[in-house]
């Protein structure tokens, strides 16, 4: 695997992670509730996960132009690091999850891809 790659990937883990570890800091076990309501929870994590990727997208273009595989890889790389935890571990049905979180995935990595490859 080339650098290029790597860093691709690198990316995509570290978009897909870091709202993770957020999300556990605004979770309260007690009332098994997270502490925005519902929808701005939602709110929140689509924020972070566009702002770490136009971090990691400036810095995969630091090295080399973006491209749309780019941001492919970025859906794929999420799309199934969430399937495995969230579908496979704690069981949100398959179609919640495609109806909801996919399409930011992909609004988001593919609207940051067309605003800096300009």
């Amino acid at each position: 695997m080339n650098d290029v790659d790597r860093r691709t990937l690198i990316g995509a883990v570290v978009t897909w992670l870091f709202p993770l570890v957020v999300s556990f800091a605004l979770y309260d076990p007690q009332t098994g509730a997270y502490y925005p309501s519902y929808t701005g929870f939602k709110i929140i994590m689509a924020l972070l996960a566009a702002l770490t990727c136009f971090a990691t997208y400036r810095w995969i273009r630091a090295r080399r132009p973006l491209t749309a595989g780019t941001a492919a890889t970025y859906v794929a790389a999420n799309s199934v690091l969430d399937l495995v935890l969230l579908v496979a571990v704690f069981g949100v049905p398959f179609l919640v999850w495609a109806a909801t979180i996919f399409p930011v995935y992909v609004i988001v990595f593919f609207g940051l891809y067309f605003l800096m490859s300009r």
